[in-house]
């Protein structure tokens, strides 16, 4: 009896190891790593840190971001950013997506915009979605609070 179990574990090992597929899929994964600074004030940069993994390595050069208010009912932008171009096309790959914005004129990276409250600061999140070439869009990943200090 303890023959045949081994004999049938033995199997079910070599079947699972010739089977499984390397790599991360089709549909490529994003997670929200860190933002840095969590509270921005006027003529400040910030840093969205994303991690992804690819299997396929056919991910779009743009990413979908979204700002989303929460304190008051203004409208929400919603854009594609540019993915920067250190980041790798390969099969079976994972890596970090860094996105810097800046609150102010005269910045070095894309503006984030004004907030959006009148007279208040802005509460709120960002969003981020990557698609690759073949429209696969990973699951929507969302950054903690950030506060747009009001100049």
């Amino acid at each position: 009896m303890k023959a045949k179990l081994l004999i049938l574990f033995v199997i079910v090992g070599v079947l699972s190891a010739t089977c499984n597929k390397s790599g991360y899929g089709s549909t490529p994964t994003l997670t929200f790593k860190a933002v840095t600074p969590n509270i921005l004030a006027p003529n400040e940069e910030i840093e969205f840190q994303l991690n992804y993994t690819t299997g396929t390595g056919d991910i779009q050069s743009h990413i979908y971001v979204q700002k989303v208010t929460k304190n008051c009912a203004a409208s929400n932008f919603s854009e594609l950013d540019s993915i920067p171009s250190s980041v790798p096309t390969l099969k079976n790959s994972k890596g970090e997506i860094d996105l810097d914005y800046a609150y102010g004129p005269n910045l070095g990276p894309e503006p984030i915009g004004e907030p959006q409250c009148q007279g208040q600061n802005d509460t709120c999140v960002f969003r981020f979605a990557l698609t690759d070439k073949a429209g696969h869009t990973s699951d929507t990943v969302t950054s903690p609070v950030v506060i747009l200090l009001h100049r």
